[in-house]
């Protein structure tokens, strides 16, 4: 929006402030396309106009040193000579002069002439026969040529960075074949092709070294006003060329003089756009349409610690034309029109009054409607316009051809769900836990790890017996404070878990939580030979005497489990980490144990460095915004371009700021296996051994199809180089890779281990497990990564050989350059544990879904799409919350296609317990899916989007 309206406010200011700069005595014989840039300046300080273009790194737009609506001259029109156009703003003057509808030409305000010094040299040129034989003939035909250099190659101004060269404005030798429409005789172009090209390029172009010529914008001006032509046939507005009565766009004859102000043809295809321009240019005092637009959304950080307010607050500030530079030394902003906001304005925030709201997608309920549309009208506001948008999906479409359900009606109040046992099972976990921390450790240690998920210690220590908090104290804890603990969680368990399910789960709650704990810290039972003598050092202080004594005489074949932890010897390859020196809290979180809705770890940041705060100790963010890291690996994943706050920056580093954690994530990393028939996959320990082996795919059966094996890595963060200056116009774009849907990784459980049957056809399987998303590069190349300082590149779009040195993502102090530790073929991934409810649907011939196979894939693909609907209005859930995808049953039947699973999983971090729930009510599941299938407001055929 900002873009679109600078263009507009540039479009009038620059014939302005060229009319303006030609009554400068001084410059009024050197005015040339090269000082659009002052003209702007100039008209818009006398006008009181805001240009405000999006700022690129190092720029800076002039400040003007006499008061507003004055027009400088002398020494402050000269210092402003010396100043450099923006980017962003010499691509919106480049557009205003050369677009094809609504630049100058077209609108028939201003066209591209010969500067005044060259005039004479090209009325000197041959007469061209039939076409130019006086003076004003040759101007025109020469103008023509100019033309095409301005709509074709483009022209060259001072400002223009190097690297536009070849890019936005191309080389050209000047024989342009659009000129044949002008030269309308044999003898004329043989002239114009001979004696005119040669000396017309010696005028106005500069030939590089490197090869290939450029006209300068030096060499032209601009003609405002003046006799202009158009073609009733292409409606193309040029001006009037000699002798020539045809278009020199189309060729036809079907043009004729016209006057832009009187036209009504005209002014009704193009009047809107040109009477601002019109009216800037005779009103002594015009009005100047220029908004300032920004964004609001969770991608702004918080308040940096010597800020007052965050970008965020800045931007709702400016919003309500508050000015919050109080100090004569701060630089003034100006306020801001338009804000374009995600849902963190839907509450809480104020804003001030609103004449209007645009909804850029229709809001997921009528309650979310209301608070959005009601931000507009409020306070002195009587009249407010709300508009919302409706894209081409299921939702928008309902609510679009429906509006009343949207906009009328009371709103539904919000419940909470109090009678899920799952939920309440891992909230009596964390309310164990928490009272067992608080007995054993009563008082904080200042000298502690103040790392918060340091807080239980790690894996090993409370396995082992290494710390106050271990599983035999925890057991032990458990067993004599159970009564007391009974009643404690019988007082805050909700009353809407009742009966035999409240009296089961309070029964059993120190049996399953301690299970759970040993299975996430993996302690399996010790040899027989070894319990017996830990149960040995328990009964008799004397234990470790004795067993020292055996070991020394050889009694025993094995150490025992504490010192088996301690003496083990470490693996050879120290590029490992060892999966015990995990902290505790991280792993009773990611098993599950403990709740994650309100607690999420599985969360990448993407960071954008401050390079003049940050410094190799501590590294300044401008921006930090995060998502969870299964969105993460599609929306931050290497070679994305994102844009915050105007400007784009490029993800091209997997960076932490917290020592250490980039590395253990390298050194946790495991292999991962894709199908590349049907898609499943999996990931297990690392070993090189079976890096890039190809094995049979366990699902579809295919040999040499599950592979290659491929590091696959946890991405802790991402990056844009510090090195690397974000760019505020949108660059073409970069070749990405998506992550996968996700993927169930675990076997098909066997016939008699808990399969609910639905119907004949279908039977049903409650659980909670992992699912597995993973980004393996374009073309599924994988990523070569350094893992030396973190730099990354897509394998099939190498921007950077990451091989050969190259400079550091993040500040650093050493002066040499990253030699480059690179392991080629990477995966970035994640894999995450929630509640999934598995069904099975075995199929009898003629009828099969054979794995890989695109009608199969589309057939189930649109099953997923209706169960995960169904399931949403049988739980009476927002959309979103649970999810649906499918795989062949990992059985012999489901390689041959006669056995196909779906499965629906929650979306909120560790389950919300919603799937299982869905096995019990699964005929009322699919036979909604059912209806949603067979009824369509658009009685389609096919699949539709209604």
């Amino acid at each position: 929006m900002q873009n679109y309206s600078l263009r507009d406010a540039v479009r009038a200011l620059i014939p302005v402030g060229f009319r303006i700069l030609q009554n400068d005595p001084h410059l009024a014989g050197t005015l040339s396309l090269n000082h659009i840039f002052l003209a702007i300046v100039v008209a818009a300080h006398k006008f009181s106009v805001r240009v405000r273009p999006e700022l690129g790194q190092g720029e800076a737009m002039p400040s003007v040193n006499v008061p507003i609506g004055q027009i400088p001259a002398g020494a402050d029109l000269v210092e402003l000579l010396s100043a450099k156009c923006p980017e962003n703003l010499i691509k919106a003057i480049v557009n205003t002069v050369k677009d094809a509808g609504l630049g100058l030409e077209p609108l028939a305000i201003a066209s591209v002439t010969e500067n005044s010094r060259l005039s004479p040299r090209i009325t000197a040129l041959p007469a061209l026969p039939g076409l130019a034989i006086d003076d004003e003939g040759k101007l025109g035909v020469a103008r023509a040529w100019l033309r095409c250099w301005v709509k074709g190659p483009s022209i060259w101004f001072n400002d223009m960075p190097p690297g536009w060269w070849s890019v936005e404005v191309t080389p050209h030798r000047g024989d342009f074949q659009p000129m044949d429409r002008v030269l309308t005789t044999k003898e004329a172009k043989r002239i114009f092709k001979k004696e005119w090209i040669p000396r017309l390029m010696s005028m106005f172009a500069q030939a590089l070294q490197e090869g290939g010529s450029r006209v300068l914008a030096n060499h032209l001006t601009l003609q405002i006003g003046g006799a202009w032509v158009r073609c009733d046939t292409c409606k193309s507005v040029h001006r009037p060329i000699g002798m020539l009565a045809s278009c020199i766009d189309c060729g036809a004859s079907t043009v004729h003089a016209f006057d832009p102000e009187q036209d009504p043809v005209f002014i009704a295809r193009r009047g809107f756009y040109r009477e601002p321009v019109r009216l800037a240019m005779t009103q002594e005092n015009p009005s100047f349409m220029s908004l300032i637009a920004a964004e609001h959304t969770a991608q702004l950080n918080a308040a940096q610690p010597d800020d007052a307010f965050s970008q965020a607050e800045n931007h709702e500030i400016r919003f309500q034309d508050i000015d919050l530079a109080w100090r004569d030394t701060d630089p003034r902003e100006p306020a801001i029109d338009v804000l374009s906001s995600t849902t963190t304005m839907e509450v809480g925030i104020d804003i001030g009054e609103l004449s209007g709201v645009a909804l850029r997608n229709m809001p997921p309920g009528r309650a979310n409607y209301q608070q959005r549309a009601g931000r507009a009208g409020r306070r002195g506001t009587a009249v407010a316009t709300v508009v919302a948008f409706g894209s081409s999906d299921s939702h928008d479409d309902h609510y679009f051809t429906t509006p009343d359900e949207m906009i009328r009606g009371s709103v539904i109040d919000p419940k909470l769900n109090l009678e899920n046992v799952d939920i309440a099972s891992r909230h009596v976990s964390a309310f164990l836990l928490q009272r067992y921390h608080e007995a054993r450790l009563p008082e904080h240690d200042p000298n502690a790890n103040p790392n918060l998920f340091s807080v239980l210690g790690s894996v090993r220590d409370f396995r082992d017996g290494g710390s106050t908090l271990n599983r035999m104290d925890f057991r032990d804890w458990l067993t004599s404070n159970s009564v007391a603990l009974a009643l404690a969680v019988d007082r805050w368990l909700p009353s809407q878990i009742a009966g035999e399910e409240r009296a089961k789960l309070i029964a059993n709650m120190s049996s399953t939580v301690a299970s759970e704990v040993d299975r996430a810290v993996g302690y399996r039972e010790p040899p027989p030979v070894v319990a017996a003598i830990v149960e040995e050092q328990v009964l008799n202080e004397e234990a470790e005497e004795e067993v020292q004594e055996e070991l020394d005489a050889g009694a025993l074949t094995e150490p025992p489990v504490e010192e088996q932890s301690l003496t083990a010897s470490p693996d050879e390859d120290t590029d490992f980490a060892d999966p015990s020196a995990d902290k505790l809290l991280e792993r009773l979180l990611y098993w599950g144990v403990l709740p994650r809705y309100a607690f999420p770890t599985d969360v990448a940041p993407f960071y954008v460095f401050n390079r003049g705060l940050s410094t190799p100790f501590r590294p300044r963010m401008d921006f930090a915004p995060s998502q969870g890291l299964n969105v993460a690996l599609s929306q931050y994943a290497p070679n994305k371009q994102i844009w915050i706050k105007g400007k784009q920056y490029t993800s091209k580093a997997i960076y932490s700021p917290y020592r250490d954690v980039r590395a253990d994530a390298w050194r946790k990393r495991k292999l991962y296996f894709e199908c590349s028939v049907c898609g499943h996959a999996k990931t297990e320990n690392y070993s090189e051994e079976r890096r890039n082996g190809l094995f049979r795919c366990e699902a579809c059966q295919t040999p040499a199809s599950f592979g290659p094996g491929m590091p696959w890595l946890r991405p802790p963060g991402f990056a844009h180089p510090i090195d690397r200056d974000p760019v505020t116009a949108p660059d073409d774009p970069n070749e990405t890779a998506y992550a996968t849907r996700a993927k169930l990784i675990m076997q098909t459980p066997g016939p008699d281990l808990g399969w609910v049957d639905i119907n004949d056809r279908i039977r049903g399987f409650p659980t909670r497990d992992y699912l597995l998303v993973s980004n393996s590069g374009p073309e599924g190349g994988g990523y070569n990564y350094c893992v030396a300082c973190g730099r990354i590149e897509a394998v099939k779009d190498q921007e950077l050989n990451l091989h050969q040195p190259h400079s550091r993502p993040f500040p650093s102090s050493e002066p040499e350059l990253c030699p480059g530790r690179v392991s080629r073929g990477i995966v970035l991934g994640t894999d995450f544990r929630t509640d999934i409810a598995l069904f099975s649907l075995p199929l009898d011939a003629p009828f099969r879904v054979r794995p890989g196979n695109d009608e199969s894939a589309s057939a189930l693909r649109t099953l997923c799409e209706a169960l995960a609907a169904a399931a949403c209005r049988v739980l009476e859930i927002e959309p979103g919350e649970v999810l649906a995808e499918y795989r062949p049953a990992l059985t012999d039947a489901g390689a041959a296609g006669l056995e196909v699973e779906l499965f629906i999983y929650d979306t909120l971090a560790g389950g919300a317990g919603f799937s299982p729930q869905l096995v019990s009510r699964g005929e009322e599941l699919f036979e909604k899916a059912f209806k949603i299938l067979g009824e369509c407001p658009g009685e389609c055929d096919g699949s539709c989007y209604r």
